[in-house]
């Protein structure tokens, strides 16, 4: 059996590897000294200028730089693709039980995202920070085991304790890779994602480059690549001691299936469409689970509504528009808002209104989603009837699906947001673009415009200074 102090202090002996029995906190940064470089590296036939940083704790920050291009008439804008890779131990990690698996597991986990994306992390996030992991896991892990509760005098194997397990550190680690480029812009500039399960899914509409390199490196994109490292980590848990000694608490057929489906689910896409049952050309977002369909599992599902609906709030979808619009912050924090151009100042009014006017459809859709995969899941299905619908009405309460539920509040709460920023923020733009030319702008804002511009900021949650 491990012994007190290691399971307190971390195992012994994993080489650069720690593995706490404890959460860590969300500004997260890596335990070694960084060595940075600069060099030529050579990927699908062509060279690219690389910058990174390496770390002793065996992460590694790769950046490369790539320029811009023509796709037939449309410029396809250069930028910078930032890949965070890691390497990881084959040292086995001896452990007493699956309990202490997973709680081994599902710290490290959470330790990685946070050296990765925390506030002090190499690549810090907004939305996708510690928090928002940690909330998909804990969210994941308390559903299923209430699904348990309910279902297993009768169907004792339709939740497990490992499946648990599984879907609470999918869910921690379902966005522990995170490929992305920052282009090349204005101050409006937006991050894109190189998402993905497998290499055919990297988006088409990215820089050529981008796609060479992605090629290059073998990713799978940010989902394919996160399942990965999820199962890397678990095939070292073994038994300590005992009968099994030796053997793998995770077997490969159990958990490579398994993590691949939950991770998978949460890869999303997105279109405008008509909204249903909304006047003729009332067109929204929608957003669509690729992989969540009437066959995926339980745990997939489970995960899949965590992720997407972790807003529990009219406003956290800010967090992911701060984080798109990564130039911004920075911009106003390095320059200050006096020297920003008007036209600048136009941008940014205009990105955080046509956020806005997003959200009330955005989660529409969601619920939308939400209640079609509760309602259609087939695995829920073979449960006897009263079952089946104690485990559906315990999604939708969980999600705030119901009528009535946590996510109509949203919808109302957004669209009061909406109409607030088109009325206050719209015509301060408006008349920043029709009246402040560079001259005006020297001479000072109006103060109207100036008042209302930091008003916006700090609603979407930017800081003036």
């Amino acid at each position: 059996m491990s012994s007190q102090k290691d399971v307190e202090g971390g195992l012994k002996n994993l080489g650069e590897t720690r593995l706490p029995n404890r959460d860590l906190p969300d500004d997260g940064a890596p335990e070694s000294q960084p060595q940075e470089y600069e060099r030529i590296t050579t990927l699908g036939g062509r060279e690219f200028r690389e910058t990174g940083i390496e770390y002793s704790d065996g992460h590694k920050l790769r950046q490369f730089r790539v320029e811009a291009h023509q796709r037939g008439e449309t410029t396809i804008p250069g930028g910078t693709f930032e890949v965070i890779e890691y390497k990881e131990s084959t040292e086995p990690i001896k452990v007493g039980s699956q309990e202490e698996a997973g709680r081994l597991l599902i710290g490290e986990l959470k330790k990685r995202h946070a050296i990765r994306h925390g506030k002090d992390g190499i690549s810090p996030k907004v939305l996708h920070a510690s928090e928002h992991p940690e909330l998909v896991g804990d969210k994941t892990g308390y559903i299923l085991a209430k699904i348990k509760q309910k279902t297993e005098s009768r169907a004792p194997q339709f939740i497990t304790d490992k499946g648990i397990i599984v879907a609470k550190a999918a869910g921690v680690g379902h966005d522990i890779k995170i490929h992305q480029v920052k282009v090349d812009g204005a101050i409006d500039a937006q991050l894109q994602r190189v998402r993905g399960t497998n290499p055919s899914e990297i988006p088409a509409n990215l820089n050529d480059d981008v796609q060479r390199i992605a090629k290059g490196l073998e990713l799978n994109g940010s989902e394919g690549d996160s399942a990965n490292e999820i199962i890397a980590l678990m095939q070292r848990f073994v038994y300590e001691s005992g009968p099994q000694s030796g053997e793998r608490i995770f077997s490969d057929e159990e958990i490579i299936p398994m993590v691949k489906g939950m991770v998978g689910v949460t890869y999303p896409d997105f279109r405008f469409i008509q909204v249903p049952n909304a006047p003729k050309g009332t067109f929204g977002l929608e957003v669509k689970q690729t992989y969540l369909t009437a066959e995926s599992s339980v745990y997939d599902l489970t995960i899949a509504l965590s992720d997407l609906n972790s807003q529990t709030s009219a406003t956290d979808g800010n967090l992911e528009f701060r984080e798109l619009r990564y130039k911004v912050q920075n911009e106003i924090s390095t320059r200050g808002i006096d020297n920003l151009t008007p036209d600048e100042m136009s941008k940014i009014f205009t990105a955080c209104i046509e956020w806005q006017k997003t959200q009330p459809n955005f989660l529409r859709f969601r619920k939308i989603l939400g209640l079609e995969a509760i309602n259609n899941n087939k695995q829920i299905a073979t449960l006897g009837e009263d079952d089946a619908e104690a485990v559906r009405a315990l999604f939708k309460e969980e999600y705030g699906l119901e009528d009535g539920g946590l996510t109509d509040t949203l919808i109302a709460d957004a669209e009061r947001i909406k109409e607030h920023f088109e009325k206050d923020y719209g015509p301060l733009r408006d008349e920043l673009v029709t009246h402040h030319n560079k001259d005006q702008h020297q001479k000072g804002l109006h103060i109207d415009i100036k008042t209302g511009f930091i008003k916006m900021l700090e609603e979407v949650g930017w800081s003036a200074t």
